[in-house]
């Protein structure tokens, strides 16, 4: 409850901020509701995933995507 409450806080407070900046953003106004849908249907997206795997299953897809963004990390950092 206390974080659904937390995200609810931010997602007010940063869209007021969002409306009561410049006019220059707005074409990021359309951006604004192509991301929330974007979240809405990844959340589902991942939560039917998510539903579908084993734990066991999850471990290592969590392990071996861990271990890919390190190593892309890695060679960035050595190619610098």
């Amino acid at each position: 409850m206390t974080q659904t409450l937390s995200h609810f806080l931010k997602i007010i407070f940063y869209i007021n901020v969002f409306f009561e900046s410049n006019q220059t953003f707005y074409l990021s106004k359309y951006f604004l509701g192509l991301a929330i849908i974007s979240s809405l249907i990844g959340n589902k997206l991942g939560k039917n995933i998510l539903d579908i795997l084993k734990e066991s299953q999850f471990h290592k897809l969590s392990q071996l995507t861990l271990f890919a963004i390190g190593a892309i990390y890695l060679l960035k950092g050595m190619t610098l």
